[in-house]
């Protein structure tokens, strides 16, 4: 299956078992976990990784597709002389959300959950339908932590004997946080508080306005002064 999208990780092959288990066989990328790469680097590193795994869900939506685990584990820095190339990977948990006539599907009453509940969207933890809005709370949820190295809920615990009900405290908490952007965004830039408003305001169906977001972090570059062309940490 050739790729011709550059944010999206190249699927060359897939294999089906003897037990109908079916095997990707992917383009070979730069090796380490891409979270810890990134949190370990400078500030201009964190926004420009927001910038480009935002390009590639970006890229997945308009392929008509919601990816439904958006986490740093799910990106990948890209091989000399591609390093500065940030693929998004791991389709498992991806669904169609466009039918065949580019209508968008009708939401479901619920939907079992999917995806990793730290980076997950409110609407994803009470078992909701996901959409496109939920993805990039995901992305936002992840670029929150590139950029002050933690979240809220970083340390909370929480209650529940089963996952459900764990779910269900997660959602709850997250659900505060989601209205209460000052706790959310303690010590970011400004410019995130842009992104909050935008993100609070979509509908199930709504499309992000993804040229809006990326500007809002380009524009953290002019404010701190950060040189778009030097290059990132990781690289020296």
């Amino acid at each position: 299956m050739q790729n011709s999208v550059p944010n999206i990780v190249e699927i060359n092959e897939v294999l089906v078992g003897i037990n109908e288990t079916s095997w990707q066989v992917k383009s070979y990328l730069g090796k380490g976990c891409f979270g810890a790469i990134v949190l370990a680097v400078n500030k201009k590193t964190g926004q420009e990784a927001a910038l480009k795994t935002l390009e590639g869900i970006s890229d997945l939506h308009r392929a008509g597709f919601l990816h439904r685990d958006i986490k740093p584990a799910n990106f990948a820095i890209g091989l000399p002389p591609n390093c500065r190339q940030i693929y998004i990977l791991d389709f498992g948990m991806s669904r169609k959300y466009l039918k065949k006539d580019g209508r968008h599907r009708r939401p479901r009453e619920t939907a079992k959950f999917r995806g990793t509940p730290f980076y997950a969207s409110p609407v994803a933890l009470k078992e909701g339908e996901q959409a496109r809005r939920d993805d990039v709370w995901a992305w936002f949820f992840m670029t929150i932590e590139f950029t002050v190295e933690k979240l809220p809920w970083d340390k909370t615990l929480y209650r529940g004997a089963t996952l459900k009900e764990k779910l269900k405290d997660m959602a709850e908490d997250r659900q505060f946080y989601v209205e209460n952007g000052d706790k959310l965004l303690s010590g970011c830039p400004k410019q995130f508080f842009l992104i909050y408003e935008h993100l609070n305001k979509l509908q199930y169906s709504d499309a992000p306005d993804y040229e809006a977001i990326i500007q809002a972090v380009k524009d953290i570059y002019s404010q701190e002064s950060i040189d778009m062309n030097s290059p990132l940490q990781y690289e020296n």
